[in-house]
C-alpha cells in the first residue's frame, strides 16, 4: 500500500486558517503531487484551492489562499494522485471533501454508478477522481454519517475521510485501520491529523486515535463520536517501518522509537 497522501482538517472558535496552512504543509513528502485547501469563510461559502506541488513546495504553491482567505473551519490534503479536495452539492447539502486511501474495485463501482445514471465529472488523464466516488457513494445516504458507512462497506481497499460541512468536520479512518486519524486539541480548536508531526508546532497535543472504521465530528466544543470503532484492525506495517514521518506516533508509538528499535 503506497502511503504519501495526509489530511488535516481544524475547527477553531476563532480564525483557523493559520493552522490550516502549515498544519498540511508539515505533512508534504517528497513525490507528492497535489496540495489542497478548503476553508468555510465568514459569509459560510465553501473557498477551494488546489495545486500541483511536484516542481514548486506546497507552501509556495497555497500562500495565496491563505493571504486570501479567512474562516474557522477547513480540511487540507496532500495527494498523490488525484487533485483534492473537492466541493460537492448534494441532497446532504453542499460540503468539501478529501480522501486518503487506495480503492481496489474502483472500475466496477463507476460502471454500477453509471448504470444507476450518476455520471461523474472530474476526470484525470481520462480516468474518475476516486475522491468524486467516494463523494457519490456518500452522498447515498440519508446522512453523513449512513453515507460513509455505505462507502466503508462498498469498496475493496480503504479509505479515511475528512468532510468539510456546515455543521463542522466530519472525519472517518478507514474500516480496517490500515492508516491513523488522529485528533489533537488545544486552547479553542480541534483538529485531524494523518500525521500527529504536523501537530507540536501548531501548540496541538494527541487527544486521541480514531478506531477502525470509527466515524466522529470536531466542532467548536471538540471531537464527538458518531459510530464506534470495529474491533479488527489491520494497520499497515510498513507505517512505522518507513511511511511514517519520524516524528509522529501511530497507535501511541513513536516512529522513529520504532526504527530504532
Amino acid at each position: 500500500m503506497r502511503r504519501m497522501s495526509a489530511i488535516f482538517g481544524v475547527v477553531g472558535k476563532e480564525e483557523c486558517t493559520k493552522d490550516l496552512y502549515y498544519g498540511t504543509d508539515y505533512q508534504s513528502p517528497l513525490g507528492a503531487k497535489f496540495g489542497g485547501l478548503a476553508i468555510l469563510d465568514g459569509e459560510g461559502r465553501v473557498r477551494q484551492a488546489i495545486h500541483s506541488i511536484e516542481k514548486n513546495s506546497f507552501r509556495a504553491q497555497l500562500a495565496d489562499f491563505y493571504g486570501r482567505f479567512r474562516g474557522r473551519r477547513g480540511i487540507g490534503v496532500i495527494s498523490d494522485y488525484e487533485p483534492q479536495p473537492l466541493v460537492i452539492g448534494s441532497h446532504l447539502g453542499d460540503y468539501a471533501i478529501v480522501h486518503v486511501g487506495a480503492v481496489k474495485n474502483i472500475e466496477r463501482l463507476v460502471e454500477d454508478a453509471k448504470k444507476g445514471g450518476r455520471h461523474f465529472s472530474e476526470m484525470s488523464n481520462g480516468k474518475i477522481n476516486p475522491t468524486e466516488l467516494i463523494a457519490a457513494l456518500i452522498n447515498q445516504g440519508r446522512t453523513f454519517c449512513e453515507g460513509i458507512e455505505i462507502m466503508q462497506k462498498s469498496i475493496e481497499g480503504s479509505s479515511s475521510v475528512a468532510l468539510l460541512c456546515n455543521d463542522g468536520v466530519i472525519v472517518a479512518r478507514d474500516k480496517y485501520g490500515r492508516t491513523p486519524v488522529v485528533i489533537g486539541k488545544k486552547k479553542g480548536a480541534t483538529a485531524v491529523v494523518s500525521e500527529s508531526c504536523a501537530f507540536p508546532n501548531l501548540g496541538f497535543e494527541i487527544s486521541r486515535f480514531l478506531g477502525s472504521g470509527e466515524i466522529g465530528m470536531i466542532n467548536e466544543e471538540g471531537y464527538k463520536q458518531l459510530r464506534k470503532p470495529r474491533a479488527e484492525m489491520k494497520l499497515c506495517t510498513f507505517l512505522h517501518v518507513y511511511y511514517s514521518n519520524p516524528a509522529s506516533e501511530v497507535e501511541g508509538i513513536n516512529v522513529e522509537i520504532a526504527r530504532y528499535n
